[in-house]
């Protein structure tokens, strides 16, 4: 898999770059790979969600992205994307733990200090008076739409509380039914990221999942995050002749197509916390099948 990284290009023009500085094409179906990485992106219907309603997934889902991809190799550009990310900050709910558990130190201080950075800044700029702002109006105002929006708003959640919410709960109860897709996200978090690494590629993508697992108010034009990953995981299967009808490769297509099943059928948990899991069993598979490194530590 090694320069493959280079090769996923974020969709915007302007962030293309950005993906080029995880590595470079270093083999000679560089190209064939690239051009098919095009197709999967343009055909992804979290592209056209974003598309369709002018949302900012695309530049989202490559902060997120690369934040988790670069954490080992770039921990500094890694820190700055992930800090620059707390503009959603609900795509970041067990990003630290993440951090945590494999000792990115450097990640962390990055992030902290581009977080810090961005909110000073923007006090300088616009004064001191638009965060007070913020937490006075515009926080309660998304409170009220998350617990009580309704239509096609919470046909873009392909949460547990938006599956709560269409079948015409109230936000608590609706939570409630949030709980244990939360906490098998939790789990499968620190399950995955206390031992040492064993298929980069099929963490990095459970990581993602269950980023959208965890949180009650994740939406699928943010799911752009999870294509990249996506793309990897397939093309890792197609290379180790697994490229048939697999319980793997079903999950996969389902979490490619969730940003547009989640507008006529809610499924979305369902098919997360199914990811989640089939992902977690290949990752286990692929424990035993090869040596644990000899140092678990972090070095960033």
């Amino acid at each position: 898999m090694a320069g493959l990284s280079a090769r996923l290009c974020p969709v915007a023009p302007r962030r293309r770059r950005a993906f080029y500085l995880a590595d470079r094409p270093s083999h000679r179906g560089g190209h064939e790979t690239s051009r098919a990485y095009g197709v999967f992106v343009l055909t992804a219907p979290a592209f056209a969600v974003n598309a369709a309603f002018g949302q900012n997934g695309f530049l989202t889902g490559a902060l997120l992205y690369l934040g988790v991809r670069l954490a080992d190799r770039r921990p500094i550009l890694a820190g700055v994307c992930l800090g620059t990310l707390t503009i959603k900050p609900r795509l970041g709910l067990l990003i630290p733990l993440f951090l945590l558990l494999r000792g990115h130190w450097t990640v962390i201080v990055s992030a902290i200090c581009t977080s810090i950075a961005l909110v000073g800044l923007s006090a300088l700029i616009f004064g001191i008076d638009m965060w007070r702002g913020y937490f006075e109006h515009v926080m309660p105002f998304q409170r009220i739409v998350a617990e009580e929006g309704t239509g096609v708003f919470l046909r873009m959640m392909p949460t547990g509380f938006a599956l709560g919410r269409l079948q015409g709960w109230d936000a608590s109860y609706a939570m409630a039914l949030q709980a244990p897709f939360s906490l098998l996200a939790l789990g499968l978090t620190v399950w995955t990221f206390r031992k040492p690494s064993a298929a980069p590629e099929m963490e990095q993508a459970l990581l993602l999942v269950c980023v959208f697992l965890f949180s009650p108010y994740a939406f699928n034009y943010d799911m752009m995050a999870l294509v990249p990953a996506l793309f990897l995981v397939l093309e890792s299967e197609i290379r180790a002749s697994r490229s048939g009808p697999t319980r793997l490769n079903l999950m996969l297509i389902a979490l490619f197509l969730l940003p547009v099943i989640t507008f006529f059928l809610p499924l979305g948990p369902a098919i997360l916390a199914g990811s989640a899991l089939v992902l977690a069993q290949r990752i286990s598979a692929c424990r035993t099948e090869e040596p644990a490194p000899a140092s678990v530590s972090g070095t960033n």
